[in-house]
């Protein structure tokens, strides 16, 4: 199959029913046609903004030039980068760069519109170089053939295939409105269920939502009060310190109503993440210190906050690199959050379902309050504010959450009893909305494959006309 350089599955559909369908006589070689020149060095520093298009590997640039190196109507082809092989009109006077090509003579009448539908669905990027960066050559493409027929049928070719890809009526002369039709119609599907899709991840959003302001479940009045919960926490961390099993917390920052989003029930109170919770983090061993990676305890770095729980670490270290380095040892149940990432990763929350130590990229949550109840309640929370809490993040090509910002985080809190009920509301209609999200992932995949099934057929059927209902039956068994 050809590859697709700007999605327009129609259009790669037309283009494969008519040159499929062609009766040739004969072929010519590419360069019996035309000849090809390379465009010149244009370096961003030297380009100065003016009236004449620039031109590149993928085609327009959205860059202009105050000068012009093709005077005359041509056709291009990407002669580096990803878009390698794909062919594009150039408009007259621009600026063609030296990552691309372009026809500086025509030895025989063609139009280019033809000439351009036609190396798409040829597939030049096939003969490209497998590199990282793949290049197209003259040499490369030297034995691809172009079919040898009138310029006449040419143009009905041309002004047929410009008005698919460009969204207008057309004289269907070449019998395209079936396989357009089928298409179309799952262009509209997966569109559908794209917008289905994010509809249930703001559902998702809005469940957690409601469940943490308290919302989702109604409250008991004879529920234990929060502040209880968060006076015995206090006491517990207390006695530890006095023990010399923890170290003495800094005092913290009052809550001001102004940092308060929303009003609780009451009942509830706002705290702070470290009111609840011990908040460390880990670190790196030195890498090139080989003893400190041949061990057994688990080390795990801020990408496997990726998963809802952490079962396997990639790497280990020894017990050498705990007693020589500032990583710990964090038991079973531990919550852990990115600091640092780029992508998604930052500001993900995971569990970990072994012993493990962290690298400093990772924040430690050991919860005071040992219920499984009470440490998915805070899971939530840390998931419904993931998109907030990335915005905390500081710096340039990697920004970074400090570990006090997540020690600051402001928790509102419920009282035990209710936590358990928003567990229970929440589990179970995440557990309807997963089953959802699944059939619609279910749905888009089988688009996709009706989809990929009727270009496969177009691109290998020889000559043949397809009905829509042969289109769908054969989809179907694909």
């Amino acid at each position: 199959m050809a590859k697709i350089y700007f999605t327009n599955y129609g259009l790669e559909l037309a283009r494969a029913k008519i040159f499929n369908s062609l009766q040739l006589n004969e072929q010519l070689n590419i360069f019996d046609v035309f000849e090809l020149s390379s465009g010149d060095y244009l370096p961003k520093s030297k380009m100065n903004d003016g009236k004449y298009s620039v031109y590149g590997g993928g085609g327009f640039t959205n860059a202009t030039h105050n000068e012009y190196n093709v005077e005359k109507k041509t056709l291009g082809i990407g002669r580096v980068g990803a878009r390698c092989g794909c062919c594009f009109i150039i408009e007259p006077r621009s600026w063609v760069t030296d990552n691309a090509l372009f026809i500086s003579k025509l030895k025989r009448e063609y139009d280019y519109s033809f000439l351009m539908h036609y190396l798409n669905h040829l597939d030049l990027n096939k003969f490209a170089n497998q590199s990282a960066q793949p290049v197209i050559s003259q040499r490369g493409i030297a034995k691809c053939i172009i079919p040898d027929i009138s310029i006449d049928e040419q143009r009905k070719i041309a002004l047929t295939l410009d008005a698919i890809e460009n969204g207008k009526e057309f004289d269907d002369i070449y019998d395209l409105s079936s396989v357009l039709k089928v298409e179309k119609n799952l262009s509209v599907l997966q569109e559908e269920l794209t917008l289905q899709q994010t509809y249930l991840q703001q559902l998702r959003q809005s469940i957690l939502q409601e469940a943490v302001q308290g919302k989702l479940t109604q409250q008991n009045p004879t529920d234990e009060p929060a502040n209880k919960l968060l006076e015995r926490i206090k006491a517990e961390k207390q006695k530890l310190i006095k023990e010399g099993k923890l170290k003495k917390e800094k005092e913290l920052s009052t809550i001001t109503e102004d940092e308060m989003p929303f009003e609780l029930p009451k009942g509830w109170v706002w705290c702070r993440l470290e009111n609840i919770a011990i908040v460390g983090t880990g670190a790196t061993p030195l890498t090139t210190n080989k003893e400190y990676y041949e061990g057994n305890i688990p080390w795990i770095t801020s990408s496997a906050t990726g998963s809802l729980f952490v079962t396997e670490a990639e790497k280990n270290i020894s017990e050498k690199a705990l007693k020589e380095t500032n990583c710990k040892v964090y038991p079973k149940g531990t919550l852990i959050v990115a600091m640092y990432g780029q992508g998604k990763t930052r500001g993900q929350i995971t569990e970990l379902l072994i012993e493990a130590a962290t690298n400093q990229a990772c924040a430690a949550i050991e919860l005071k309050i040992k219920d499984e109840n009470h440490k998915n309640y805070i899971k939530y929370f840390f998931q419904k504010i993931y998109l907030e809490i990335r915005e905390l993040a500081e710096g340039g090509a990697q920004p970074n959450l400090n570990l006090q910002k997540i020690k600051d985080t402001l928790i509102p809190l419920p009282p035990l009893s209710e936590q358990h009920r928003i567990v229970a509301k929440v589990q179970q209609l995440l557990q309807m909305l997963n089953q959802l999200e699944q059939q619609v992932q279910q749905s888009q995949t089988q688009a996709q494959q009706l989809l990929q099934a009727v270009l496969k057929e177009a691109f290998s059927s020889k000559a043949k006309v397809y009905g829509e209902n042969e289109l769908v039956t054969m989809a179907a068994e694909e």
